[in-house]
């Protein structure tokens, strides 16, 4: 976010588990602790999560970052 919340937008990066993902409840809040890496695929640097641990956790009563 750059200015506010009105200029937030969902992102979705990919997470490399390295195994297979924990199981988790469809369209629940996670917190995922890992390190950022950069893929190369052609002329694009995608970003990758490398999973060091997974936890489910409540809904932030407050779901925006300010």
């Amino acid at each position: 976010i750059e200015c506010c919340a009105a200029d937030a937008r969902p992102l979705s990066i990919p997470a490399d588990f390295g195994k297979a993902p924990p199981k988790y409840e469809e369209m629940g809040w996670v917190k995922v602790v890992g390190k950022v890496h950069y893929e190369h695929k052609g002329d694009e640097i995608i970003p990758l999560i490398q999973v060091q641990t997974m936890e489910s956790v409540p809904e932030p009563m407050d779901m925006m970052l300010y």
